[in-house]
């Protein structure tokens, strides 16, 4: 894989603890020091998102994350979530989209549908954040990149976890996060 090779090109920073976030359908990191490079899939970016739009409010995508953030997340389902396979699958880690279907995570109609792409939102952002734990370093600097960047609810959820380190989107490097991983 040569995508780690270029983030360490574009992003390292000498005596820093980088990890690049990229949130496409299936979310992927490279984290960078002086002394290693680890990447690897974590889990559903977009994915999940963006196939619930489709089928509940025939959207591509949530523009901005603006549809979600006028929900709620539901703690139970964030809890029941958190249990899933994929996140005890030890790294490197590969996922395809096929591998995540709304009909796993949306087993109950009983929520608002603003509710249940809320709480979708805010679990790509978890799995995010919870990567840092599984890593034998920590981050101080989280580089966002990919449409995922463009989710202003994913990003505040995700600044709000992130308790140590600071977040940026790749436009801070002069890198649009739409092309990063093209590049």
């Amino acid at each position: 894989p040569l995508v780690p090779i270029f983030h360490k090109s574009i992003f390292s920073k000498r005596n820093k603890n980088v990890m690049v976030v990229n949130i496409g359908g299936i979310s992927n990191f490279t984290f960078i020091n002086e002394k290693k490079i680890l990447a690897s899939d974590i889990g559903p970016g977009n994915v999940l998102l963006d196939r619930f739009c489709n089928v509940y409010f025939n959207k591509l995508f949530d523009k901005n994350g603006k549809i979600s953030s006028s929900g709620n997340v539901l703690p139970e389902l964030i809890e029941e979530w958190s249990k899933k396979k994929f996140l005890n699958v030890p790294l490197p880690k590969s996922f395809d989209n096929y591998e995540f279907k709304l009909k796993d995570f949306l087993k109950s109609n009983s929520f608002s549908k603003k509710d249940l792409l809320r709480t979708l939102t805010y679990f790509s952002a978890f799995i995010i954040k919870r990567t840092e734990s599984v890593l034998p370093y920590s981050v101080d600097n989280w580089i966002i990149c990919g449409g995922g960047s463009k989710n202003l609810t994913l990003l505040s959820d995700l600044r709000k976890m992130v308790k140590k380190g600071k977040i940026f989107t790749s436009e801070k490097f002069g890198f649009d996060s739409s092309f990063i991983e093209s590049q």
